[in-house]
């Protein structure tokens, strides 16, 4: 029990992404509703706002190397997408455009992804400011506010996913400490349950491809005695259920 507790496998990648991706939902929400100098709460505002949080997430993971970060990534990614094509259905967009609107706004979410990982190395607050400047969403007397306000939400998010890392390679380095304890007390090396030798499903197959192969009947034949398929012509003799088919022809013939 002790040793299935220390290795036991849980997949929380996906509650994970989950959890990440309801909070980003959470806080546009909340930044879009609190906040009176947004010019339009719409569709464009929405996606704007939420495309933010969600690239803060997305460059911290990289930056500090989060325990697979790149599924992580994709697979906020793939929530994203989903997410587009289920909003654009309920504005009314039909099947036909439905790929022609997702792409358009994947690739608009993209270059703001180029463009604020270069600005977030530097946190610069006036390029921050020009930045937001150029989305449209927030009333010009009001955009130094809104970009301080921004920044402080990503040193925010920031912080929170480098103290994640640091607990992630402590527990990686306890895991390897008992690991090493365990062996050095029992005398053996504790690993998973895995197989001494695995067959690939090609090479599974190819072993079993003999199980299809059918019975040849050969009978003998009654007149000539000779080995034959059944139901077919003798072909020494040219003999067929007691008829001659096809007369054979002399090979000693000058």
């Amino acid at each position: 029990m002790l040793l299935h507790y220390f290795y036991k496998k849980e997949n929380k990648e996906k509650n994970y992404v989950n959890y990440i991706y309801s909070k980003n939902l959470r806080f546009s929400v909340k930044f879009i509703k609190t906040n009176k100098y947004i010019l339009k709460k719409d569709f464009q505002t929405s996606f704007e706002i939420f495309s933010l949080f969600l690239i803060f997430h997305l460059k911290n993971f990289k930056d500090f190397k989060m325990k697979n970060h790149k599924k992580i990534n994709q697979k906020l990614m793939n929530l994203f997408v989903n997410d587009l094509d289920y909003s654009f259905r309920e504005i009314g967009v039909g099947d036909i455009k439905i790929g022609k609107y997702v792409k358009t706004y994947i690739k608009k979410f993209y270059f703001r992804l180029s463009i604020m990982d270069e600005i977030l190395n530097t946190k610069d607050l006036n390029e921050i400011v020009k930045f937001i400047s150029k989305l449209n969403i927030i009333k010009r007397d009001k955009i130094t506010k809104a970009s301080k306000e921004i920044l402080s939400i990503y040193l925010k998010i920031q912080s929170s996913i480098e103290n994640n890392s640091k607990l992630d390679k402590f527990w990686v380095i306890l895991n390897n400490i008992l690991h090493n304890i365990l062996y050095w007390i029992c005398g053996f090396k504790v690993n998973m349950a895995v197989p001494k030798r695995k067959t690939s499903k090609s090479k599974r197959n190819m072993r079993r491809s003999h199980d299809s192969l059918k019975f040849i009947n050969v009978v003998e034949d009654r007149e000539s005695g000779e080995p034959r398929l059944s139901h077919r012509i003798d072909i020494s003799t040219g003999m067929y259920n007691g008829r001659q088919i096809f007369k054979q022809k002399n090979k000693n013939k000058n």
